[in-house]
């Protein structure tokens, strides 16, 4: 076979098997660079590989004296990958990499450990675990069934296919010891994961009573052992990590928009790392449970209809722009006294009000998180005369927005 048809086969291949599974394809040459490659998104690098040092133990496991297999690896960072060896009239012409993707769910402890670890910023943190968010997760005998394919698909049949594996290792940790949840009372484990389900069900189902129920367990009784110990100020930081992406999914389960969950947990990750001692860490505990309840409450809309529904999330998507009733009829295809109707019937507003509401709403999330003028925030809400934005503020708040700045600063 000629070289040009070899590529094109291995090409062909990689290209039906993307088609087949959605999982990114590369072709690694020789050198390790990339000869080839179907990929949706690239690999963050503090979570992938050392190509340098790492692939020439895989390529070791890939063309074993024994005889050819294909590789299970993961990265330290929980990526799993299968490796395909490539031979050119039997000789080495790199391999295939199949991945990244997870055949077990990466528990939160996992996640926060590893960021530790990586002495990641938080901005990186909440980039890696919208990361995560995309990966594949497989069936566990999916990678068997992705290695026995690939050997056949890219020319390595043979009756036994063979498997090895490869693990990254695991950066060590140094001068802190860290306490696993096995040296704690089940009992206690037991009672926290079931009030923690019961924190989730109350955010989901806007539900008070469960709220103020699991609030007051975690408040008196929960007793979280510190899991670092040399660094008690990392460690009250992690649970409070693991706090705000247990209610962001549960917030995302009662229907919340990705818009108000991306903001709300991006400014509670933000305030945790800049918090300097464990009481101002502990003190956002209840602020994270009261906002997230409260965006639940307020943002999802649940008691609606689905078209009401579909105008509501509008005008909160384009809060920004000068939106009216009558360009709202005309966004939906109705008539204008029709939908105000129907509008006010559902939700107890007219539309003006409510969009009125809403803006006032975000212009308070401004005041409280940036150092914006009352100007350029009026503007940023589809308001662009700053002493009708103030007005408007007064009737709702009962504050101007310079005192409620004053009173809510949060940075």
């Amino acid at each position: 076979m000629l070289y040009i048809h070899f590529q094109q086969t291995i090409i062909q291949s990689m290209f039906h098997l993307n088609e087949l599974t959605n999982l990114d394809i590369v072709w690694f040459s020789k050198e390790y660079k990339n000869e080839y490659s179907f990929m949706s998104r690239s690999i963050p690098n503090a979570i992938n590989f050392n190509t340098e040092k790492e692939f020439p133990l895989i390529e070791k496991k890939l063309f074993s004296p024994t005889g050819l297999t294909y590789c299970c690896a993961a990265t330290l960072g929980f990526l799993e990958f299968i490796f395909i060896p490539l031979l050119y009239e039997e000789q080495k012409e790199g391999f295939i990499r199949i991945g990244p993707f997870r055949s077990t769910s990466i528990t939160e402890t996992q996640v926060t450990q590893l960021f530790y670890n990586l002495k990641l910023s938080v901005r990186n943190q909440q980039s890696l675990r919208n990361y995560y968010d995309t990966l594949p997760l497989l069936p566990s005998n999916a990678t068997a069934n992705l290695g026995y394919l690939g050997m056949n698909l890219f020319g390595q049949s043979m009756p036994l296919v063979r498997e090895s594996h490869y693990q990254s290792e695991q950066a060590i940790i140094q001068n802190d010891e860290i306490i696993t949840s096995t040296l704690e009372n089940i009992e206690k484990i037991e009672e926290r994961y079931k009030h923690e389900h019961m924190l989730r069900q109350a955010i989901c189902q806007s539900n008070p009573i469960l709220l103020e129920k699991a609030i007051h367990f975690f408040e008196t009784s929960a007793n979280f052992q510190d899991r670092i110990p040399k660094n008690p100020l990392r460690s009250t930081k992690n649970l409070a990590f693991v706090l705000n992406t247990v209610l962001r999914h549960a917030a995302e389960e009662g229907g919340l928009h990705p818009v108000y969950l991306d903001r709300l947990s991006s400014k509670y990750a933000l305030l945790i790392e800049q918090a300097s001692t464990r009481t101002q860490v502990s003190q956002l505990h209840h602020d994270m449970y009261t906002s997230y309840f409260d965006a639940v409450a307020k943002y999802t809309f649940k008691e609606y209809s689905p078209f009401i529904q579909k105008v509501v999330t509008y005008i909160q998507l384009n809060i920004d722009k000068s939106l009216t009733p009558t360009l709202l009829a005309k966004r939906f295809h109705m008539q204008a006294s029709n939908l105000a109707s129907l509008f006010k019937k559902e939700t107890g507003k007219t539309i003006s009000t409510f969009i009125h509401e809403l803006q006032i709403a975000e212009a308070s999330y401004y005041l409280e998180t940036t150092t914006l003028t009352i100007s350029e925030i009026s503007t940023m809400i589809g308001l662009n005369d700053a002493n009708y934005f103030t007005r408007l503020f007064k009737k709702i708040k009962q504050m101007s927005p310079s005192a409620y700045r004053k009173e809510n600063f949060k940075y």
